[in-house]
This record gives structure tokens, sequence and C-alpha cells, in this order.
């Protein structure tokens, strides 16, 4: 699908299977509790289309789909007369001359400057499924950073960043809404409208509210017309232990007092009795802007660590509660490529011995001798440096997850045959708990080392890359093997402690099936083969999983879902197509709006967190929560 700034694109013509185990959805659960503000929409989301929507409905009663298509239409044409460059940007959303409509012209050959009046009316030129950008991107994030009251409303939030852009711009809006009405529009406005009111030309007051907007930095309401933003950054504002527990109602909705700091909890009682809740105080009494404020923070932090490595190890002292979150945010990432990547192997080896019965297919992969050879070389394996750039946002996750990142690109790298050991010779003997065990001994036990999740996914990946045969479905299943016992294992060692238990109360209370609580909650017997438990985890959580969920997405829209695998009357299987090009998925649309976010509001020099680096204003703000700097 192609995505052209504020221009939505046809429906593709190929349907393209999303989430085939479901094990995506408690990624996308948990990413939304800790970044609920930030949307997961594919373009480069620019901050001051919020300016520019909470101006147009400040100065409207209601406002209409077409009229807010003529609305659109000319910010865009402004955009284009500024003809700004996008240095520090990139992606898709970066309005400029070149950007094509769905009829194929360009804008840049319906704006014409020489001309009397410009055409806007839909006769002329629609922009796609006949929505703006308001409609098909920015009204969820205006609603979620509690800027827009409703659709036609603004909270007193949204009202001070609709005078703040009403300051910035060069023309009144009694003239945008008068060439909303005639359907055309003089380019002397639109030239005017370009001086001062591009995306790229966000005023530090806008850039002041939208900061405040996204750290949660306003009085602590619940009810709209008491909103607004503190005058100054707090110092310590991080604690999310009042909001860890949402099982219990009491505990969960807390009167904050940014003022003094202070938590007032509510009697069991009267929580209760105020289980009816409005949006806005769910929202403020369950601590969702604390959980987006330390969010940010942290992985600007460890972005800031990652590039300057001021100190030998990140110090997440101040943010070690939300750092424990994004650790299992990204544990299961790792269970989700572990998954996906049985069920590749799983439909490849279907693809090469078709049509077959699943439990031959399970069979004939793991008695393959490459699934044993797979085994004992990612035992075996060292971690080297390669010659590909460095990833910072790989780094800034292993950072999170490890305490520990790579200042150079390194790779997993497979030792010779002769000094790789089997399991029995390291282990003692051939079981899922002796797997465990080796992987938790040792000093370097789950660093960043050859041992860990990531050199297991590495390995994973490279093998992922083969061309489709039984021998690369066998090491796809003993990468994933490793990978599924090193998470276990990390359980075990880390998560399982009881200082841990806050953490895994929220994660229980958001993860839906399948996700790495099948590891911690373990319901085979660790006694048994590796191969043995590894067989009945794709039964039951790979092959079984897939099949369901696939017949309940028929029930619910027949017709509607591509499949994978097909099998008949007998219980026989047959190919049908890939999943993703034959690799796992992950969710990184909110990653990639987090790197869009913190360029446009001036905390980093470019918005990738791919090469992150911080300004002199993303540092002061690290300083300012104490996160950097004496404390």
């Amino acid at each position: 699908m192609n995505i052209h700034g504020p221009v939505w694109t046809d429906q593709p013509s190929r349907m393209r299977i999303l989430d085939p185990l479901g094990t995506e959805g408690t990624i996308n659960r948990l990413q939304s509790r800790l970044l609920y503000p930030v949307s997961s929409i594919a373009i480069t989301e620019r901050l001051r289309y919020l300016s520019f929507w909470a101006w147009i409905t400040d100065h409207l009663d209601r406002h209409t789909r077409d009229e807010r298509q003529r609305y659109e239409k000319i910010y865009l044409f402004a955009n284009v007369a500024h003809d700004c460059d996008d240095e520090g940007t990139h992606g898709q959303g970066i309005v400029s001359r070149q950007r094509e409509l769905d009829d194929g012209r360009k804008v840049g050959d319906i704006y014409d400057p020489t001309v009397d009046t410009v055409n806007i009316s839909n006769d002329n030129f629609t922009l796609t499924s006949n929505s703006s950008g308001f409609d098909q991107y920015y009204k969820g994030i205006l609603y979620n950073l509690l800027l827009f009251e409703n659709e036609w409303t603004l909270s007193p939030l949204g009202k001070q960043l609709a005078v703040a852009f009403d300051e910035a711009i060069s023309v009144e809006f009694s003239e945008l809404q008068s060439a909303v009405e005639a359907e055309r529009v003089q380019p002397a406005l639109i030239e005017r409208f370009a001086e001062h009111g591009c995306l790229c030309q966000l005023s530090n007051q806008e850039r002041e509210y939208l900061t405040k907007a996204f750290l949660g930095l306003y009085t602590p309401e619940t009810t709209w017309e008491d909103l607004d933003f503190l005058e100054a950054l707090p110092v310590e504002r991080l604690n999310l232990a009042p909001f860890l527990d949402r099982e219990n109602l009491a505990e969960s909705l807390i009167a904050y007092d940014e003022e003094d700091a202070s938590t007032a909890r509510l009697d069991v009682m009267e929580a209760r009795e105020q289980a009816d809740l409005t949006d806005l105080e769910k929202y403020i009494l369950s601590g969702q802007h604390v959980f987006t404020r330390t969010s940010l923070l942290l992985i600007l932090y460890a972005g800031y660590w990652v590039t300057e490595r001021p100190t030998k190890t990140p110090d997440f002292t101040p943010l070690a509660e939300s750092r424990a979150l994004w650790q299992l945010v990204i544990h299961t990432e790792y269970f989700s490529q572990a998954c996906q990547a049985l069920l590749i192997g799983f439909y490849e080896a279907v693809r090469m011995l078709e049509p077959i019965g699943e439990a031959e297919v399970i069979e004939r992969i793991l008695t393959a001798p490459e699934y044993r050879e797979a085994l004992e070389a990612g035992l075996a394996a060292e971690v080297e440096p390669s010659d590909g750039e460095l990833d910072t946002r790989a780094q800034i996750k292993n950072s999170i997850y490890y305490g520990q990142a790579f200042e150079t690109s390194h790779r997993a790298r497979l030792t010779p045959e002769n000094d790789t050991q089997s399991l029995e010779e390291v282990g003692g003997k051939d079981s899922w708990e002796a797997l465990t065990t080796v992987l938790t001994s040792g000093a370097d036990a789950l660093t960043l080392g050859s041992r860990s999740e990531w050199a297991f996914r590495t390995l994973l990946q490279d093998a992922l890359e083969d061309t489709p045969s039984l021998a690369k479905s066998a090491r796809v299943f003993g990468y994933s093997t490793l990978l599924l016992s090193s998470l276990q294992a990390r359980y075990q060692h880390d998560f399982s402690a009881d200082e841990f238990a806050p953490y895994r109360q929220w994660f229980n209370e958001t993860e839906r099936y399948p996700s790495p609580a099948l590891l911690w909650n373990f319901p085979y017997d660790p006694s048994q083969t590796v191969a043995t438990v590894l067989q009945q985890f794709t039964d039951d959580h790979i092959y079984t999983q897939y099949f369901n969920r696939l017949y309940q997405k028929l029930a619910d829209n027949p017709g509607k879902s591509p499949q994978l695998m097909s099998t008949d009357a007998d219980g026989q299987l047959s190919y049908v197509r890939p999943f993703n090009g034959g690799t796992p998925n992950l969710p990184t649309l909110k990653y990639d709006r987090l790197g869009d976010i913190f360029f446009e509001l001036g905390w980093t020099t470019g918005n990738s967190l791919r090469e992150l680096t911080l300004t002199t204003h993303g540092q002061a703000l690290l300083e300012k929560f104490y996160v950097v700097g004496d404390r």
C-alpha cells in the first residue's frame, strides 16, 4: 500500500495475511498501554497537523467531511508553496510538489501560482477515499493527547494549541473559510499562508504545548473544563507503582496530585461505586499519561546512552519501573518471532512434502539431522563484529533488555562443526530442563552474548533467508527451539523474582494468548527430550492455533481470509502461499512514529530511531527529569 502525505490510496489488490498466530496482539496491547497517544499510522507523523486541525475546529461549530477536504487542500498547497526541504525527515508523508494524488497527478501540477484562483472542489480533484488527514490519521491522535473532547470541541489544552497556531501564521481564518465556501482559493492567500504555516515551521509555543501534551504535563483533572498545561516541568513524576495493579480497582483509581506529588487512594467501596467512569476519568486515574511520559523518556534516554556512552552501562534508576515493562515488550517480540518462524518452517516443509499430515510434517522436521545440528551449532555460536551499519533502534532495545548494547554492528557466527558439542555433553542429558539449565549457567549467562535471545534470533533470521527445503525447516526449528528455551530461562532467572511481581501482574492483565506466559506456566514435562517438547509446542500452539484462528476469521468474514495452508477431509495438508515474504513480522509503526515525534518536538536531529542523536534540547529535557546529570 502506498501512502502519500495526507492522501490515502486504494486498497491493495492482494490481501495480506496479518498476524496468523495472534502473537502480535500482545505486543500491540503492551505498546498501546505504554504509548497510548502514539499512533500506528504508516505515514510520517507531522505534529503541526495537530495545530492546524485544532485551529480549524476552534473556529467552527461543526465541519463536514467535504469541508475538511477543502481546508486540507488549501493547507496542502501552502506546504507545496513553501517548498521546504526535508532535512532531518524521510519516509511517507513529507508533503512536496512531487506528491502524487490518486488519479496520478502531482500536487505541483494542480497548484499554479500564476492563475487567479485554484479550483479545490471535488470535481477538480479529491483526496483518496474522499477523506482528509484529520479523518484518516490525526483525529485519534488529537483525542488521545486530550486536545479534543469530541470531534467538534477542543479541550482547554487544544484551545491553547489553536491560539498558538493562530498567532504564528500570517492569514486570518475567515479568509480560508471564504475560500472553502467558494471552492476556489487565490494563490496570494496560499503564499501568505506558506510564510509561517508550513508543517516544517512549528512555532516555539506550539512545540512547548505539544511537548507537554505528549509528556502528560497537565493538571490531572477528571473534568474537561479543568484541564490545563503545567507552567513548569516537574522534576519527579516518573512513579508507575500506583498504576500497575489494575485488577484491584481501588489501587488503580488514583487521585494523583502533580503539585505536591501526593496520592490519595480511593476507598475500595468508593472505587467500586465509581466503576462507571468517563474516558477522561479512566485516562487520568489509571495513570495513562504517566505510562506514556516514562516510556518516552526511557526510549529517549536509551538512545542518548547508546549514542553518547556517558557511562559504562546505562543508569535506568529513575525509570526502572518503565524499563521493567519495556523488557516485557521486547521479551514478547522475541516470542512472537520464534513462533512465527516455527509456522514458516512448518508450511515450507509442507510445501516440500505435500500432501502430508500434520504429525508427519513435525516428525520429518525434528528427525532431520539438521535440527540437531542447529541446536548444537547454536549453543557453540560466537558473537563478532560485522561490516554492517549499527542500528541504533536495535541497540536501544538491547540496552533496555540487557543493560548492554553494541557500539558497532555485530553478528552471531557459527563455529566450525568440530567445535560443537552435543546437548548431552554440554548439559548432561537431552532434556528441555537441561537445555534451560545450560542457558542460565556461566558467568555471561543471559547477557548480550552468544547464548542470548538476540544471538539465537540472529541465527534464526539468517536461516530464514535460505531457499525453502526440509533441511532449512529443520534449522529454523532448531534455532527457534533455542530462542524459546532462552526466553523461558530469562523468566526463571529474572522475571519470576518476587520483586518483579507487579510487572508480571501488569503483563498478565494485558497479554492475550498466545504469549510468553506459555513459557512461564510451562505445560510440558521438562524432563522430556527437547524434540518431544518442541513437537508438543508446535502441535498445540502453532499448527492448532493457526487453523483455529483461520477458521474464526473465516466465520467472521467468509471468503476474506487468505490461507498459508489448506487441509482436506483426510487431514492432508497442502501449501498455499507464504507469510510476509517468509520472515516473521514485528510491529514497528509505533517505534517509527516515535522517531517522528522526537524530531518534530526538537529532541533529536532526525526522525528515525535507527540513527538517533539528541539535540541540546533533548538532553536538557532529560536533565529536567533528573534522568541525566546530578540527581
